[in-house]
């Protein structure tokens, strides 16, 4: 799918010479997919792995940083999405992956309007990302992309969703997992009560429907930010490893060659 979008882009258009409107567009998405405009942002969603194959948006070096709201919306399914190809809240429950942003929330809370940052909360803009990935490693290249925009004064960002395994369907962990992680959770206000019958039923019941709906975990992530007049460009690569410490780890452990990266992908005019 990434694959099929670079080339696309390569040959019609230099990719750090063109505004994000260029590519965010039906051509560039593919036709079996759909691009959804969430005003602030803009989402090309893979209909088949169901989930965000590329987010791309502007942030405002003014704006960066400027604000903040400590209450955080809520994550809801995104309706401009048929109900077969669209993931729910109850898809995420158990399954051991973070609801991980492409467009992060933080670079537009600076907007002081929650209803606009609630957009950033549809989740066609979620991915299943490894909690270390998203708290941890993926955060650093989020923080990078709001410290660029400030000191440049704006930067086009640009996500890129690698899907490898085909097969490798969002699930609920297994049953003795998932008590073990509760017991874990309400270890500290000694609130844990064990599993009934009917608690165990409805788990496997949802656990189910959930692997039905085959949606796909990525492989790993990619960001690419680029300002055309200050000629500035970075790029980023992260895998999404389930066994991932953050140990040690520093952005520019991540930092890969913009031209190798699209070369990879047929795209070798930079």
């Amino acid at each position: 799918m990434i694959k099929k979008l670079l080339i696309l882009i390569a040959l019609t258009i230099n990719i750090f010479g063109l505004e994000l409107t260029d590519f965010l567009n039906k051509e560039m998405c593919g036709e079996k997919n759909q691009i959804i405009d969430k005003e602030i942002y803009t989402i090309c969603y893979d209909t088949k792995m169901k989930g965000p194959a590329f987010v791309g948006y502007e942030l405002d070096g003014k704006l960066v940083h400027s604000g903040n709201f400590k209450k955080r919306p809520g994550f809801y399914t995104e309706k401009n999405l048929k109900k077969n190809v669209r993931t729910s809240n109850g898809d995420f429950v158990w399954s051991g992956t973070d609801k991980g942003h492409l467009a992060n929330h933080a670079n537009f809370d600076n907007e002081k309007d929650l209803k606009r940052v609630s957009k950033t909360y549809s989740l066609a803009n979620i991915s299943p990302q490894y909690p270390t990935v998203n708290r941890k490693l993926w955060l650093k290249a989020e923080m990078a992309e709001r410290d660029h925009a400030k000191r440049l004064g704006s930067l086009n960002v640009m996500n890129l969703v690698r899907y490898d395994n085909k097969q490798d369907y969002l699930q609920r962990m297994p049953i003795e997992d998932a008590i073990k992680l509760d017991k874990k959770r309400k270890a500290k206000k000694n609130n844990f009560k064990e599993w009934d019958d009917k608690k165990i039923k409805t788990y496997h019941k949802k656990s189910a429907s959930t692997l039905k709906k085959k949606i796909v975990i990525p492989t790993a992530y990619y960001k690419i930010m680029w300002n055309d007049v200050e000629n500035f460009r970075k790029c980023y690569m992260y895998e999404n490893d389930k066994y991932a410490t953050s140990s040690g780890d520093k952005l520019k452990h991540h930092k890969i060659d913009c031209k190798e990266l699209l070369s990879d992908f047929g795209l070798n005019r930079i």
